[in-house]
């Protein structure tokens, strides 16, 4: 039987990163196009949200690569800023530039052959029972088999993906894939009994999921790919990123080890694209689909060595990490998102770095790099900036995806300066916010009390509907919240901006909390519940009001 040559896809020419264009509309494209085309796509898309992250950063490490090896002179910071505003003075990249990159290095986008694309040529599973995988195992909201009951996904659906689908989906694998027992493949020097598990000490997740990707967005793909081309970060721990010889994307690297290989990246374009996992995509015996997949453990990432290189999240000082590693001074471990809450109640990573001398900014640094352009008075800039948040949270041992996280959020040019009063005052209003969301649960719990609650549950609230009542109250201050933040700018005084957005938050909350009294059957004086002993409709009220002025830090004039 005559064997198939591999199929002709190469992600330099053949489209597959899902786009919005500018008239709204839906299109693939390839890499090359995404460049060429950058000022008319209006964002990147996904089958899920989380790999238009996944493809940004790709997109990120071409541009680290192609600007460097064009531009090997850049080295101050000076002629960085002058580079980065010469690309955003023209309005679209160097054709040239990219297109030499991309011809460069042209056969290792290859998503088959003998250098496939974050792939590992001839990976095999070790097992002559298992040969490959089903493609469901690299779909990320699929659940096993043997659940299949519980998913929105028709399983007839599962049995093949396109190659442009599962270019997308090999990024989500690398990026998310969860930890767990993994089936050894050949060469893989780690599997006992048959099964190979996280090394130990290291994090078995992909890179993406132990971060919370934070970008920024523009009107254009080009105005995106330009926010986040961060080119170095002045504060304590960091320095330079762009520039940075022997810091290589993975298909530069094009590593065929099949083994699990701790990873220090160089910089951000290695970071950017690490290979967490040794994959191979399986195709039909047509070579016009994707049938099936070839994984295990690949390069781990030690998070605690990723601050100088990883650009998109926030960071937090670990001592439990200093006093595990014996170290000095504790090590800046990733910030990841509580998929519970809305952007704007986590905003306190993201927008506030520490004022004291000798300690590390720990703000995302693409958000200390638009505040540096801002400082430099770059001409173009909008006063408001588009933050995008996305990640995955995990359940038991982080072997199975429990939820994801995809929120964006418009910020005044004030929220994006490290000495404006503002971003403290606003972080203490969000805080306030909760507080009086708190006492909001408290109210309707008196309320309880009053009409007399007859159940065995301890709590006058079962968790749930405590939970139901918190989710309501925040989604009637959601709009208030996003458009404060959104025309929180400069001109604004910090502290009358704030006393106002909180009486308006005070407002909502008064509203919601008539609204349940009146649906309580209770008369207003009455005594019920708590054996008599002078609970009332009104004191709960009265006490609501009262705490709601304390917790929003208002005068009582209502």
């Amino acid at each position: 039987m005559t064997k198939l040559a591999c199929p002709d896809f190469n992600l330099v020419d053949d489209p597959w990163i899902l786009v919005v264009m500018d008239d709204g509309s839906t299109r693939e494209v390839s890499l090359k196009e995404a460049f060429h085309k950058a000022p008319e796509i209006s964002c990147l898309t996904g089958d899920i949200p989380q790999q238009s992250a996944l493809v940004l950063r790709v997109l990120e490490a071409i541009l680290y690569r192609a600007y460097y090896l064009a531009n090997k002179d850049v080295k101050t910071h000076p002629a960085m800023i002058e580079l980065w505003q010469t690309i955003w003075k023209s309005g679209s990249f160097d054709d040239m530039v990219i297109d030499s990159y991309l011809e460069a290095y042209h056969g290792r986008f290859s998503l088959f052959g003998d250098a496939p694309f974050m792939q590992v040529p001839n990976l095999e599973y070790a097992s002559k029972d298992k040969e490959y995988d089903p493609i469901s195992e690299m779909i990320t909201d699929v659940p096993k088999p043997d659940k299949f009951l519980f998913s929105m996904r028709a399983k007839s659906g599962l049995l093949r993906l396109s190659f442009p689908e599962a270019a997308r989906w090999l990024l989500c694998v690398q990026g998310y894939d969860c930890a767990g027992i993994k089936t050894p493949v050949v060469g893989n020097t780690h599997a006992k009994s048959g099964k190979v598990h996280a090394p130990k000490g290291l994090p078995g997740i992909g890179w993406s999921g132990s971060i919370g990707t934070t970008y920024l967005e523009g009107d254009a793909l080009f105005e995106t790919l330009l926010y986040n081309f961060v080119m170095f970060n002045e504060s304590q721990g960091c320095g330079d990123y762009f520039g940075i010889e022997d810091d290589l994307p993975s298909w530069e690297r094009c590593a065929n080890s099949h083994d699990v290989v701790p990873f220090v990246p160089a910089g951000p374009a290695s970071l950017l694209t690490v290979n967490s996992r040794r994959m191979r995509l399986v195709t039909d015996g047509e070579n016009k689909a994707v049938v099936g997949v070839v994984q295990c453990y690949g390069d781990i990432v030690r998070p605690t060595e990723a601050s100088k290189s990883e650009t998109m999240t926030s960071w937090r000082e670990s001592q439990e990490q200093q006093r595990k590693l014996g170290l000095a001074a504790p090590p800046l471990m990733p910030c990841t998102f509580d998929c519970s809450k809305s952007l704007w109640r986590g905003l306190g990573p993201i927008l506030s770095s520490s004022q004291e001398a000798g300690k590390p900014d720990l703000r995302p640094s693409v958000v200390r790099w638009v505040e540096m352009l801002r400082d430099e008075e770059v001409e173009g800039l909008p006063k408001t900036t588009r933050v995008h948040a996305q990640g995955v949270e995990y359940g038991p041992q982080s072997s199975v995806v429990a939820n994801a996280y995809d929120d964006a959020l418009d910020l005044g040019d004030a929220m994006l300066r490290t000495d404006c009063p503002a971003i403290r005052c606003a972080i203490d209003t969000v805080s306030c916010i909760d507080k009086a969301v708190d006492r909001f649960v408290m109210l309707v719990r008196d309320l309880e009390k009053v009409v007399g609650d007859r159940r065995k549950d301890k709590e006058p609230l079962a968790k749930r509907e405590s939970d139901d009542i918190r989710e309501r109250a925040y989604l009637s201050l959601d709009p208030v919240a996003r458009r404060r933040l959104r025309d929180f700018v400069d001109s604004q005084p910090p502290a009358e901006y704030c006393r106002k957005w909180r009486e308006e938050s005070r407002s909502i909350l008064l509203r919601l909390g008539r609204e349940y009294v009146s649906s309580f059957p209770a008369p207003k004086f009455a005594y019920r519940g708590d054996g008599g002993k002078g609970q009332t409709v009104d004191a709960a009220w009265r006490r609501f009001i009262s705490g709601l002025n304390r917790d929003l830090e208002l005068d009582s004039d209502r």
